[in-house]
C-alpha cells in the first residue's frame, strides 16, 4: 500500500464505517500495521484478512475467487480492497464475490493503480481500472466518492502516476453481467 493510498484509507475509514462492523479486508499481505491500528481503534466486531499467502495479517488462506467457500453472502458491513484487483486475472468473478460478501446497505472500498502506473508483477499485473470502468462495474451500487488522482507514490516517491479510489454502498444483492465488459488489459 502506498502512501497515497494509506492517506485516502486512513482519511476514509472514520467509526461511521468501522465501529461493531463486520470487516473483510481483500488481499490483507500488504496491509499496513498502521491502518490496522487505525481500524482497531474504532472497535470493529471482526476484522478479516485474507490473501492468497499465508504472512501476517492473513487470517484465512485463500483467493477472492474462491473466498465463497469461507464466507456466507452478505456477511460484511465493509469490504476493503486495496490494490489488489489490477492482480486478479479474473477480475469478474472477483468484483462478484465482493459485491456478494457486501450486506445490504454494507460498503466496498477499492483502490487501484492508474492506466500508467508500471507493472509490478505481484504475484502478475494483468488490468488498469478506470472511473469510467468502475461507474458501470458498480451501476447498481450507490457511488459514495469516486476519483482519479496523480501522483501515485512508489515506495515513498512522488510519481505522475494515477490511482483510482472508489467508495460504494451497497443497494440491492442483484449483480449485472460483467462477461462481456472488458478492462485495460496489460
Amino acid at each position: 500500500m502506498d502512501n497515497s493510498v494509506y492517506s485516502f484509507m486512513k482519511e476514509t475509514l472514520t467509526e461511521e464505517y468501522i465501529f461493531n462492523k463486520k470487516i473483510l479486508n481483500v488481499g490483507s499481505k500488504g496491509f499496513q500495521n498502521n491502518i490496522k491500528e487505525h481500524i482497531l481503534n474504532f472497535k470493529p466486531l471482526k476484522l478479516i484478512g485474507i490473501d492468497i499467502v499465508n504472512c501476517q495479517d492473513v487470517d484465512i488462506v485463500t483467493s477472492v475467487e474462491n473466498m465463497l467457500i469461507h464466507f456466507t453472502e452478505c456477511e460484511f458491513d465493509l469490504v476493503l480492497c486495496n490494490d489488489v484487483l489490477e492482480h486478479i486475472f479474473d477480475w469478474r468473478t472477483a468484483i462478484n464475490n465482493i459485491k456478494k460478501v457486501c450486506k445490504i446497505g454494507g460498503i466496498i472500498i477499492i483502490t487501484v493503480p492508474g492506466i500508467d502506473f508500471p507493472r509490478h508483477e505481484d504475484p502478475g499485473d494483468f488490468w488498469r481500472f478506470t472511473a469510467e470502468d468502475f461507474k458501470l462495474i458498480f451501476k447498481n451500487f450507490f457511488i459514495i466518492d469516486l476519483f482519479e488522482s496523480q501522483n501515485r507514490k512508489i515506495q515513498g516517491i512522488s510519481t505522475n502516476f494515477q490511482g483510482t479510489y472508489l467508495i460504494v454502498k451497497k443497494l440491492s444483492n442483484g449483480l449485472i453481467d460483467l462477461q462481456n465488459y472488458n478492462i485495460r488489459k496489460i
